[in-house]
């Protein structure tokens, strides 16, 4: 099975050519229903931020925060 974060990253790379390609609705109605899709910027931030985790699980480099107390 293929990584889910590349296969993330595809699809919201299709999503972004398809904004940018002009087939796509950002937003509609039916029936009193209202549908909204990712904007464009929403798009790109997320890609930005699956590619960060996609490079960090294929270096195997992570971020670790330590917190340091005063001894009792």
């Amino acid at each position: 099975m293929a990584n889910t974060t590349t296969v993330r990253l595809d699809k919201v790379r299709t999503a972004i050519d398809a904004l940018l390609d002009g087939g796509a609705i950002q937003s509609y109605t039916i029936s009193g229903r209202d549908l909204t899709h990712y904007s464009l910027d929403e798009l790109m931030r997320l890609e930005k931020l699956l590619m960060k985790q996609l490079n960090a699980e294929n270096t195997g480099s992570t971020t670790n925060y330590i917190r340091f107390e005063s001894p009792k």
